[in-house]
């Protein structure tokens, strides 16, 4: 049984590594903030400490500005002294240049924001 595949645009003529082809496929269903908070998320405990990462988490990216979720103003202020730290870290994890800056937002924080990091435990 013989199938035929009509050739994209941007099809590529060469052999691929894994990380090229999930970048491409991270692009074409327009994800890559959700990847990229969730790749920092993965790196939070790193990124911000014990104590601040016990009572933050980055929640969203909109125009190179990343939103921490925070569940009391005294954290809030500790992450806003912090923040040239924060960017710098988030610049040696995920790549230069791909935020700008930090807010931060008082919020009620779900219990199971550390889910998904459960099971390499």
């Amino acid at each position: 049984m013989n199938f035929k595949i009509k050739a994209k645009e941007n099809r590529k003529k060469r052999i691929i590594s894994f990380d090229e082809l999930v970048y491409d496929i991270i692009n074409d269903l327009n994800v890559s903030n959700e990847f990229l908070v969730m790749n920092i998320k993965d790196n939070w405990e790193k990124i911000a400490g014990g104590i601040l990462c016990s009572h933050s988490m980055p929640d969203r990216i909109f125009k190179h500005t990343l939103f921490i979720a925070v569940d009391h103003s005294v954290y809030s202020n500790e992450l806003m002294m912090m923040k040239n730290t924060i960017l710098k870290k988030i610049d040696d994890t995920i790549g230069p240049n791909i935020i700008k800056t930090v807010k931060i937002e008082t919020k009620r924080l779900n219990e199971k924001r550390n889910v998904h990091t459960s099971w390499r435990k």
